[in-house]
């Protein structure tokens, strides 16, 4: 500028700038509950569930949030919400816990008190407007009837892969459940039922599902053939290494027919480890009569007749069992004559018959031990 100049030109304009927008945002929730008559509907009895873990999806399918259902304000238990959703497209997905399913979706005409979620467990599409609060947006579950498997381990006396009448179950063999991937889940071992019989064995609260029944055999014992005659209950299931066939078990099924039958083996390598009496049982009356363990010999010492002397015989006061006619009965042998040695024959014929008999049941029973 010169000196004096006045120069008035140098301007500048200003313009309002407006607040940047901030949408209003919206929330997301709402309930989890155990539907205890798998109506689809929640009942005023029916409670919910905390700690199913509940994720929220955008219309990408990214995952946006996650949260678990607790307990709301006032204590109520079944809760979750999702806040801070701008507008947009979600989808809610809940996890399934264990032992449950999806109840009924879409039951009735009240969205409040419905379940939303399908069988894997997500909703639909759910479109949120700008400040929107859903809380209509809740899943149901029912609990999964829990599956029985079971029955029965006996000795097969007759050998012939069926279970017969008087042939008695065996306690004390270990059984063990495994499943489809060949994991061992449960032990047991086979025991009295309710009704005191022998034999019995049982897996339940079991989920449906794919299992495998193992029976341990026991010392002195094999296995029984395997799936004989056409009657699927009094068979024997397991091969020869103790596996039954795989027993797809359904919601709720009780499967009472996976049995086996055991032998005694008398090539197995090692001793019989459940003792003969607990696999045939007691003798009962009319059974193998008992002998004593060696023959007693006479309390008073007979003395031989002497020859040459008659001695009467005096008839019996009482009648005596019936006697086979002998004609030489009660008679001595006169001067001359030896004495009859037929009774003395047949009395050491029965002495050693027993005797023989004796020692064939020792040798029997340590051939079993």
């Amino acid at each position: 500028m010169q000196p004096g100049e006045d120069n008035r030109t140098i301007d500048a304009g200003l313009r309002i700038i407006p607040p940047a927008y901030i949408p209003f945002f919206g929330g997301l929730g709402d309930y989890v509950w155990l539907d205890a008559n798998g109506d689809g509907i929640q009942d005023a009895d029916e409670q919910g569930v905390d700690g199913v873990t509940v994720h929220l999806y955008n219309r990408h399918d990214a995952l946006v949030s996650t949260t678990r259902t607790a307990s709301d304000a006032d204590g109520k238990p079944g809760y979750y919400l999702f806040e801070e959703l701008t507008p947009g497209t979600y989808t809610v997905k809940f996890l399934t816990p264990d032992g449950y399913r999806s109840t009924v979706r879409g039951a009735g005409r009240d969205p409040k008190r419905d379940s939303d979620a399908g069988e894997g467990g997500a909703t639909g599409a759910i479109t949120l407007a700008e400040g929107e609060r859903n809380l209509t947006v809740d899943a149901g579950y029912v609990r999964i009837a829990r599956a029985q498997l079971g029955d029965y381990v006996w000795y097969d006396k007759d050998a012939n892969g069926t279970q017969n009448a008087g042939e008695r179950g065996i306690n004390g063999v270990r059984v063990e459940l495994y499943d489809a991937q060949g994991q061992l889940l449960d032990t047991v071992v086979t025991a009295d039922d309710a009704a005191g019989n022998r034999g019995y064995y049982l897996f339940d609260d079991l989920l449906p599902g794919e299992y495998t029944v193992k029976f341990v055999r026991p010392g002195g014992m094999k296995f029984t053939t395997r799936l004989a005659g056409d009657d699927r209950t009094v068979d024997s299931n397991a091969d020869g290494s103790g596996f039954s066939e795989p027993v797809n078990l359904g919601e709720g099924e009780r499967n009472r027919t996976i049995d086996v039958g055991l032998l005694i083996d008398p090539h197995a390598p090692e001793p019989l480890e459940i003792p003969l009496e607990e696999l045939e049982g007691p003798l009962t009356p009319g059974g193998i009569p008992t002998i004593p363990e060696d023959p007693e010999e006479p309390s008073t010492p007979v003395t031989p007749p002497v020859p040459g002397e008659e001695t009467p015989v005096s008839p019996p006061s009482t009648p005596a069992s019936p006697v086979v006619s002998n004609p030489l009965q009660g008679q001595l042998p006169k001067t001359g004559e030896s004495a009859p040695v037929l009774p003395w024959v047949g009395s050491a014929m029965m002495l050693l018959a027993i005797a023989l008999w004796v020692r064939e049941r020792r040798e029997r029973r340590q051939r079993r031990l």
